[in-house]
């Protein structure tokens, strides 16, 4: 789906070719079918629907939990949902989706990021990442001290990585 420009026509600067096969335009026949009835139904149904159906199933349960004639303990939903909701606090179980979103994120830098051209995607990803390293920071999800800086340092890695690289990305020869 991605797409790259300035490399046929040089009097035609608008045109976007497929990065991987360059015979063909972007969005225009097969590269737009492609687009309508594979990339959208794909970032509505796992970008966007995974995560919103984790946290309306969790959500429920917990309410389960909650009412009075209920016979759900919020251990059995642990158990239930605990691939989604092991290792954090109990107050963030839905921290999985904040994950899910910094994956899409970066998925989307990846993909799309391309119309930008490299500065841009590095400048995306450090603005993605520092948000989420001030979120990590904020939050502190995960019921371990040591959970929650190996995740911070990870994020900092990366982040660190990112800026630094701008000064290989700008280094003049």
């Amino acid at each position: 789906v991605a797409c790259e420009g300035n490399l046929y026509d040089q009097n035609d600067l608008l045109t976007r070719y497929n990065m991987n096969d360059l015979s063909i335009v972007c969005y225009e026949s097969e590269h737009l079918l492609y687009v309508c009835f594979v990339g959208i139904p794909m970032f509505c149904l796992y970008v966007i629907g995974l995560p919103v159906l984790m946290l309306i199933l969790i959500n429920r349960a917990k309410k389960a939990t909650e009412s009075e004639n209920s016979n759900e303990s919020y251990d059995s939903i642990r158990y239930r949902y605990g691939i989604l909701m092991a290792g954090y606090k109990d107050d963030m179980y839905a921290w999985e989706i904040c994950i899910s979103a910094r994956k899409a994120l970066v998925s989307l830098i990846t993909t799309f990021g391309v119309i930008f051209g490299p500065d841009g995607q590095l400048y995306f990803g450090i603005l993605i990442f520092g948000i989420f390293v001030c979120l990590q920071i904020s939050y502190k999800p995960y019921a371990s001290e040591v959970l929650n800086k190996i995740e911070l340092i990870g994020l900092l890695v990366v982040f660190c990585s990112l800026y630094f690289g701008t000064t290989y990305y700008y280094q003049k020869w």
